[in-house]
């Protein structure tokens, strides 16, 4: 295992390190602003009979030539299509909170060669530690936490240099330790998942699989889940795994796929459902709470370019689709959902 972990006390020295970076986003509240940011109010969608929706997502948008607004951390309500701006550093984006709420993990890009992942307390805290991700990775990705709260998983991106480019060689999944501060490559692969018994699920280009965890290492050989048929996993595809770990539904925005894995007892045995094909490609997929919504980004595709389109939920009971807001005027680089909280 390999150490990389550094303390970093939020000032001036971060600021100059990082950039402009808000306060309230590792120093006070990241949910309970003293001071609340601006709220952008998108016309929501005429009322429709559905099941109450609770708690809020928390999004990276990158708002794209809008004057005076503000890129940063979002938070969106999946009923109403409020928009709250909590955090407006360009700095940090796909934000993950721990179960307890005591806690995030966010990626800041702290320049053109750099992407750590950092974590920090919510309230009273003044220090965030950062982490690089263990050679050969070089860039940080979204995190998540385990049951515990002890340990994290993210996605990092490993790159070779030629000349003056620098091009994306593999993904990887790392484990954190964040009592010991070790890190740990468990495989290659994307868009890593605690499971509710805390194995790490993940996509590879061929299918989904899982790497249970003893004593909060891996161990034992990698479990393939699921085998993909006539497609591949890209970079770009990402899951999501329901509360109760019943279902878990993959996202493949290059060939517009929503994929829906119903999940069988503890054994690992992973269903493929039939694949939905859509008019608009779907990406950053997740799972309410209660686990009785899903909520993800149309894109809208043309060619090799992708944009923004609609926050859209899914009411899972009934397969019932609704769009909250529209995402129009958002950079895609910068859109992500991953974290629903209550």
């Amino acid at each position: 295992m390999t150490k990389t972990s550094s303390s970093i006390v939020i000032g001036m020295t971060l600021l100059l390190a990082v950039g402009a970076v808000a306060g309230h986003m590792l120093g006070e509240p990241f949910l309970k602003l003293i001071t609340p940011g601006p709220t952008v109010i998108v016309e929501p969608p005429p009322p429709q009979i559905h099941s109450q929706v609770q708690g809020h997502l928390l999004a990276s948008l990158g708002l794209k030539g809008a004057e005076g607004a503000s890129s940063g951390i979002y938070k969106m309500n999946p009923s109403t299509g409020e928009v709250v701006l909590e955090n407006d550093s360009n700095n940090f984006f796909a934000p993950a909170l721990s179960h307890d709420g005591s806690r995030v993990a966010v990626v800041g890009d702290v320049g053109s060669d750099t992407a750590l992942l950092f974590i920090s307390g919510v309230t009273q805290q003044e220090q965030a530690k950062s982490y690089a991700p263990p050679t050969p990775a070089l860039w940080a990705g979204p995190a998540n936490w385990s049951s515990d709260d002890e340990l994290v998983v993210y996605e990092a991106l490993g790159a070779i240099t030629h000349a003056t480019d620098t091009a994306i060689e593999n993904s990887y999944i790392v484990l954190l330790d964040t009592v010991s501060e070790e890190q740990t490559i468990v495989d290659f692969g994307v868009s890593p998942l605690f499971a509710p018994d805390d194995s790490i699920v993940y996509l590879k280009t061929d299918g989904i699989y899982r790497q249970h965890l003893k004593d909060g290492a891996p161990f034992g050989e990698v479990e393939r889940l699921a085998l993909f048929d006539g497609y591949a996993a890209t970079r770009n595809s990402q899951i999501a795994l329901s509360p109760d770990g019943s279902l878990i539904v993959v996202t493949h925005p290059e060939s517009a796929l929503l994929l829906s894995y119903a999940v069988f007892g503890a054994d690992g045995i992973v269903e493929l459902a039939e694949p939905t094909v859509r008019d608009i490609a779907a990406a950053w997929p997740v799972f309410s709470p209660d686990g009785i919504h899903l909520a993800y980004v149309a894109l809208n595709v043309s060619g090799e370019q992708a944009t923004a389109g609609s926050l859209i939920r899914v009411e899972l009971s009934t397969g019932e689709t609704h769009t909250v807001t529209s995402l129009e005027g958002y950079e895609d680089a910068r859109l992500a959902l991953h974290d629903w909280i209550e």
